[in-house]
């Protein structure tokens, strides 16, 4: 088990993995479109170097999140009382 399992595992976390092309399709879609929108967005910005583009991602995303979120269905806080969480390194058995 990685160390990630290990702390959702103590957390009371189940990975839930996307099995399905279905599911994989969707986030894959998301990825691709935000992808596509990006590049085009910034080729309209004239964008050409790293640090322009460093310097106006904030706004893109300000911009798409408006444009896509969507407002949340219940109001209602669903998460548990934070816990302190340890994680120690794995630990070969030569050290």
């Amino acid at each position: 088990m990685t160390q990630y399992g290990r702390a959702l595992h103590e957390l009371g976390i189940e990975i839930m993995c996307a099995n399905t092309p279905a599911a994989k399709g969707r986030v894959e879609r998301a990825h691709g479109t935000l992808q596509d929108r990006l590049v085009k967005e910034m080729r309209l910005e004239g964008i050409s170097t790293i640090n322009d583009a460093n310097s106006w991602i904030d706004h893109f995303v300000e911009i798409y999140n408006a444009r896509f979120s969507k407002a949340l269905a219940a109001s209602t806080c669903v998460s548990r009382r934070s816990r302190t969480l340890v994680i120690t390194p794995n630990r070969s058995s030569s050290e």
